[in-house]
């Protein structure tokens, strides 16, 4: 079974090699038609053996180890569980991928992708302009607001609160500088589970300050805004090509794009939001 996702202005096909394969709830939304050439081409397969590791050119302890194989390709081993084995190889150009795993789960469906899949699309989207950041989200009376913030920081309490149509995500945004700075949804949710298909122009970036005292906006330069847009991105690491282009992303929207950081009481919700988009005239 194949079919493909829109994640920004990407499609990438995905497909089963003789196992089954179905696109589970959190991906549905992304669905598209078939294309001819889509942007990237996905390989789902039970993995037969280890690949044979290349020349290491970056590792998380823990987290992740990627390769550089002798073709050119990237390995990335990603750990899966005590009882699991998985690895992804992806093309440098970020054209082809594949991802395998063992043992492949019996009798069931793989409907959620793997966590390889999202590795991989850090490297197409590098490749295109546009780039993951760890934030939430919203599109509030046609501005997207991005607003980053590290796990615990209140970017799912916050989309919480907005209506349904309101969110784009509350985990995972992708950024585009291809027609201007716009705001996507992506389907890697957070606790508050929302995702959703649709875009905005960026209007500002809003960063989440701890939520003590004082409260309210402290707008920020550019260097600054630079700095913490990067933080708080997922450059793939293992691709010189794909940072590159993903620092050059993130320092066109710092330029481009007024800035922030904004400290909420936990109650906030939408409207204190609103007000800082005024407050830096951006509304």
């Amino acid at each position: 079974m194949a079919f493909c996702l829109r994640i920004a202005d990407c499609v990438a096909r995905v497909r089963g090699d003789g196992v089954p394969l179905s696109p589970g709830p959190d991906h549905a939304p992304f669905l598209c038609e078939e294309v001819a050439s889509p942007d990237l081409d996905w390989r789902c397969a039970a993995l037969e053996r280890s690949h044979p590791s290349g020349r290491r050119c970056f590792a998380a302890e823990g987290v992740l180890e990627a390769s550089r194989l002798p073709g050119g390709d990237f390995l990335l081993k990603i750990p899966c569980g005590p009882r699991l084995r998985c690895e992804t190889i992806l093309t440098p150009d970020a054209a082809h991928g594949r991802f395998a795993l063992a043992p492949w789960p019996e009798d069931a469906q793989l409907t959620t992708l793997p966590r390889g899949f999202e590795l991989a699309c850090q490297s197409l989207l590098a490749r295109r302009g546009s780039f993951l950041v760890h934030a939430a989200g919203l599109s509030l009376g046609g501005v997207g607001v991005l607003l980053p913030a590290s796990s615990g920081g209140g970017k799912s309490t916050l989309a919480g609160r907005c209506g349904p149509l309101e969110v784009l995500s509350d985990e995972r945004v992708a950024v585009s500088t291809r027609n201007g700075p716009r705001i996507h949804g992506t389907p890697w949710r957070g606790t508050a589970g929302r995702v959703r298909a649709d875009s905005a122009p960026l209007g500002a970036i809003l960063f989440l300050g701890p939520h003590g005292p004082p409260h309210g906006l402290r707008p920020l330069g550019r260097a600054e805004a630079f700095r913490r847009l990067y933080f708080h991105s997922f450059p793939p690491l293992w691709d010189r090509t794909g940072v590159a282009e993903v620092l050059a992303a993130a320092e066109e929207i710092a330029s481009r794009v007024p800035s922030g950081e904004l400290r909420l009481p936990p109650t906030a919700g939408p409207e204190a939001v609103r007000a800082a988009l005024h407050e830096l005239g951006a509304a």
